[in-house]
């Protein structure tokens, strides 16, 4: 049996059609689901106008919403005004920010509001318990750090999970969420701020002994570090000489409860803040000379 030409010619673009979408079909199946680009800005939420300061829009993370608000209405319940003037930054609002102000603003990269998770403070007028802005309070002329709110802040916002990071900043919070009360030793940075609670330390004074960590185990707390040039390790990277003389002997350097309460021992034995010259190095890393 022959096929003539003529039926050849007229199958073939069939033929062709049906490889293609099969072809096709087959890619579908064997195509990769592609996750959506979630960018820095999809992450962050936006405060409502009672928590913005005059006709502002301020955003932050989403899990730093609920305690903020929460800490402004508590403060309110208590007489007292507070309301956000700065919350996330774009790279392009940093960039102005610091044109404006030079040395005394935060790089691009090292500024807290670029995270989200910042927030600058101040207080507001109250007419009837409530955030007013048609009254004047002349209170207001006064820098932040002699108003009443200020003083709360410093009471109370590690509560919400919030400490101030520059001592000459005092209307900067930073949210490193609430420290639990049924497991303090959850993580490193917890139990820093659960230990220095303990200890009668404020929330600012905590603030510094974090820093001083971070500038002695990296930004994520590693319980782990060990300096390939020396004896020091861990959290607070001790030396073996420094242990020995303040520790337990049965302590774990590199447990990370065992190395924060050395920290805390040396702090009461010598006093605070002498016993820092313990890391007389680390101290202008971390910003605290």
């Amino acid at each position: 049996m022959t096929i003539k030409k003529e039926t050849i010619k007229s199958v073939f673009p069939i033929i062709l059609l049906v490889l293609a979408i099969i072809i096709f079909v087959q890619s579908l199946r064997n195509a990769r689901k592609v996750e959506p680009v979630i960018s820095e800005v999809d992450l962050m939420v936006e405060l409502s106008e009672r928590y913005n300061w005059l006709n502002t829009i301020q955003k932050v993370k989403g899990i730093v919403k609920e305690p903020l608000t929460k800490m402004i209405d508590d403060a309110e319940s208590e007489g007292l005004c507070l309301v956000v003037t700065s919350g996330y930054r774009t790279a392009e609002q940093q960039i102005k920010i610091q044109e404006e102000y030079g040395d005394l603003a935060e790089t691009t990269e090292g500024s807290e509001h670029r995270t989200g998770m910042a927030v600058d403070l101040t207080a507001c007028p109250m007419l009837d318990g409530k955030r007013n802005d048609d009254i004047e309070r002349l209170e207001l002329k006064k820098p932040f750090n002699e108003l009443p709110e200020y003083f709360w802040l410093r009471q109370n916002a590690i509560k919400y999970g919030f400490t101030q990071t520059y001592e000459n900043e005092p209307w900067h919070w930073l949210f490193n969420e609430v420290i639990p009360t049924v497991n303090p030793k959850r993580d490193p940075l917890t139990y820093i701020r659960w230990k220095g609670q303990q200890e009668g330390y404020d929330d600012y004074t905590i603030s510094k002994f974090i820093r001083l960590a971070r500038a002695e185990s990296f930004e994520d707390l590693d319980q782990y570090a060990k300096n390939p040039n020396s004896t020091a390790k861990g959290i607070y990277q001790f030396i073996d000489s420094t242990w020995r003389q303040y520790c337990l002997e049965n302590g774990n350097v590199y447990d990370f409860v065992d190395n924060i309460d050395c920290f805390y021992k040396i702090l009461a034995t010598d006093g605070y803040p002498k016993g820092l010259s313990h890391w007389s190095e680390s101290l202008s890393v971390a910003g605290l000379n």
